[in-house]
């Protein structure tokens, strides 16, 4: 009996699991140091300053390879905090949120005062939902997770491989929707999604 429950669960795991191995995902610890780097472009601090310091939510799908990912990612921007990593003199503290219905996340992020979100999600309806929030609550929207997609669909920021080389993917227009602005000098180093038609 025990046998036949573990097999559907186990291929659960594996196919959450080979779908992010499938993708040109860049490691946690060069998507945690472009975090960082990214939001010292933002323009002015108080866009992202949440009473003297930054509150980052890393928000997953709930399965066990999004779940293992969002520690990973956690986990390599507390060691670049630990190494005085600050941005705009504001420390960044993350904290791990998971997908939920559109009022929890509303209740959770506004609660916490969150104002920066990091998405780890493969499903385009969780998607929708998290990025009506963002648009709601002033968030900027990032992820590195289905990279070029997920920013077509409207997420603000994304973290990706080209040629084996990190790459930077903005959507100019949900930036603008979350009420974000970055200073000149970040848009050469980035490549403009434009946003899927609805």
């Amino acid at each position: 009996m025990k046998k036949c429950l573990l097999a559907p669960v186990l291929l659960i795991f594996l196919s959450a699991a080979c779908f992010l191995c499938a993708q040109e995902i860049l490691p946690a610890k060069l998507q945690a140091v472009l975090i960082f780097k990214t939001l010292g472009y933002i323009k002015n601090a108080a866009q992202i300053d949440s009473g003297g310091k930054i509150l980052l939510g890393i928000l997953s799908d709930d399965n066990v390879a999004c779940r293992s990912f969002s520690k990973d990612i956690l986990e390599n921007i507390l060691m670049a905090k630990s190494s005085n990593y600050k941005v705009h003199n504001l420390e960044l503290d993350p904290m791990l949120f998971k997908c939920d219905k559109e009022e929890a996340l509303l209740d959770n992020f506004k609660n916490k005062n969150i104002k920066v979100l990091y998405i780890i999600t493969q499903n385009d309806d969780n998607l929708k939902v998290i990025l009506k929030v963002t648009r709601q609550l002033n968030i900027l929207s990032m992820t590195g997770i289905k990279t070029a997609e997920n920013v077509e669909n409207g997420v603000s920021v994304g973290f990706g491989l080209q040629d084996n080389k990190p790459l930077i993917l903005i959507n100019k227009n949900s930036i603008k929707s979350e009420q974000k602005e970055f200073i000149d000098d970040f848009y050469p180093l980035t490549k403009t999604v434009e946003s899927k038609p609805r």
